[in-house]
């Protein structure tokens, strides 16, 4: 979790070492708490999943868990996804597999992102306080409690992972 001088040299090292490691479709997980503000590692080819808690340590730092997909002759990409600390007991590969299917979606022509059905995630329940609407959402879903937006587009549904593709 921690090493070196800044606090993430092995998790680097260990990021630099998946190509050589993983095969076209491989997946890593990878438990980090990078310095704030420091630049993620890319790499060409894989899709890069950083599900971060919204808690910080007193390093400033957030532990995350961070998602390595091989994808050869794809273009690389990289992602961030806040799960409330309290939900981290409940990260399944289910939903990795739906956030890192949305981002994918995301990055397609427009054309390809209108022709996709998604399904919004049905909230628990609904409340206001202050004359704000709030949803709740299962624990599955990662999404914790969040302010409604009813007019939010297919596109930011599925990037503050409110949706997934059926």
């Amino acid at each position: 979790l921690h090493s070196g001088i800044r606090g993430d040299e092995l998790a680097r090292a260990v990021v630099a070492g998946l190509p050589e490691h993983l095969t076209e479709g491989g997946r890593a997980l990878l438990f980090t708490s990078w310095p704030e503000g420091a630049e993620r590692p890319q790499l060409p080819c894989f899709h890069a999943l950083e599900l971060h808690t919204n808690r910080r340590e007193l390093s400033g730092t957030r532990q995350s868990v961070n998602v390595f997909q091989h994808v050869a002759g794809e273009a690389g990409w990289s992602a961030g996804f806040e799960v409330p600390a309290d939900l981290w007991g409940y990260l399944q590969p289910r939903r990795i597999g739906e956030l890192m299917a949305a981002e994918s979606l995301l990055r397609e022509p427009v054309a390809k992102l209108e022709a996709a059905t998604v399904e919004a995630y049905a909230p628990l329940r609904t409340f206001e306080e202050a004359g704000v609407r709030y949803a709740q959402y299962s624990p599955e879903s990662l999404l914790g409690t969040q302010a409604m937006d009813e007019s939010a587009s297919k596109r930011d549904l599925l990037r503050r992972g409110l949706a997934r593709l059926v």
